[in-house]
């Protein structure tokens, strides 16, 4: 799972910033041309809504691992 924000210009507002974040289940990690295990893009799915979407790793804030038993 990964946990990315939607980028709004000028938001003072902090319950308004809180409300940019989503957070995605990785369908599939897709690697840069120079480098293919680079990821640069990865398709997710929204849990929110199931919209299913292709996001730049660049706006990936963190990236959410399961924990190990």
């Amino acid at each position: 799972m990964i946990m990315s924000q939607l980028k709004k210009e000028n938001c003072e507002n902090t319950n308004e910033k809180n409300k940019n974040y989503w957070i995605g289940q990785v369908i599939d990690c897709i690697g840069g041309a120079r480098n293919p295990n680079s990821w640069t893009l990865f398709q997710v799915a929204n849990i929110d809504n199931g919209e299913i979407t292709i996001i730049n790793a660049d706006i990936v804030e963190k990236i959410l691992k399961p924990s190990e038993s």
